[in-house]
């Protein structure tokens, strides 16, 4: 790479790649399995607002259920520690 673009005080251009054939490629191929996507995801998300807080709906239910299998770990028993006589 040249350092000319110092002096001249343009940076150099650089080649983009071309990709759209192979992103047809892995869309149709994506597009034709019927189990591809089991949910509509093309819609917005939702969001709840409480002051100033703001989070989505989907990333709410995972908080939740982190916390959830968190509570269980500290509840259960470990397994094989049980009352020895």
């Amino acid at each position: 790479m040249s350092y000319q673009w110092c002096l001249t005080g343009q940076a150099p251009r650089r080649r983009r790649a071309n990709y759209g054939v192979e992103a047809l490629k892995l869309f149709s191929a994506a597009a034709s399995h019927p189990q591809a996507a089991v949910l509509n995801l093309n819609h917005p998300g939702h969001y709840l607002h409480w002051g100033v807080f703001q989070i989505s709906l989907a990333n709410l239910i995972v908080v939740l259920a982190m916390v959830g299998v968190f509570v269980l770990a500290l509840v259960l028993p470990f397994p094989g520690h049980g009352d020895r006589s």
